[in-house]
């Protein structure tokens, strides 16, 4: 019995993953506004009843934008604590790593421009983008403790301080390459902004 529910659960984590996605690319190539239920159900290969088990409607789909990204995160932030290859890397080496990574992985997403979209047209719900329950938060916590345990960040650098200086520096560098049409190299400037941030964040020599 307790096999066949596991099944079950899988299957119902694989659909909703499904209709989720179909919806994301939706809402990416028409609009939002110009996509329907119907739509969703035929690219999923679903029925609109079953769509409704799983959201109450397209605005919770599209709340849930930023949650392919965050598997990406902890994928990769499971690979830094674990993969033989980042064994001997500092703390402030794998927060470097993970920074370079959320630019290229937000880069790099399909449904990028409706992300950020969204989140701006939606004022009456807390952003997705700044919630601080999201996997992304907790690996940047994770690794801000890591930091402070080897003695490798300032003493005196408030945990909130170093979020805002993480994440703002990424949403504005993202969303101005998508402002100019996506004309300069993210690598490239991540890394300046991580020179940047690590000039300020790394304990005084």
């Amino acid at each position: 019995m307790s096999e066949n529910l596991t099944k079950r659960k899988q299957q119902a984590l694989e659909t909703r993953k499904r209709i989720l996605t179909c919806a994301l690319d939706l809402f990416e190539t028409k609009g939002f506004e110009d996509v329907t239920i119907q739509d969703i159900a035929d690219a999923a290969q679903t029925s609109v009843g079953s769509i409704y088990r799983y959201f109450k409607n397209k605005e919770e789909m599209a709340a849930q934008n930023a949650e392919p990204l965050d598997d990406l995160y902890v994928n990769f932030y499971e690979q830094l604590s674990t993969h033989a290859k980042y064994r001997d890397l500092s703390a402030m080496d794998k927060l470097a790593r993970f920074y370079f990574f959320v630019q290229k992985a937000v880069s790099s997403y399909s449904n990028l421009r409706s992300l950020y979209i969204y989140n701006l047209r939606n004022q009456q719900e807390e952003s997705t983008l700044t919630d601080g329950s999201r996997a992304l938060y907790q690996i940047y916590h994770f690794l801000f403790e890591a930091c402070q345990k080897e003695g490798s960040i300032r003493a005196d650098l408030d945990e909130y301080d170093f979020y805002d200086l993480m994440l703002q520096s990424s949403r504005g560098m993202l969303l101005d390459w998508l402002l100019r049409r996506r004309q300069f190299d993210i690598d490239t400037q991540a890394l300046k902004w991580w020179e940047i941030i690590f000039s300020y964040i790394r304990k005084p020599i």
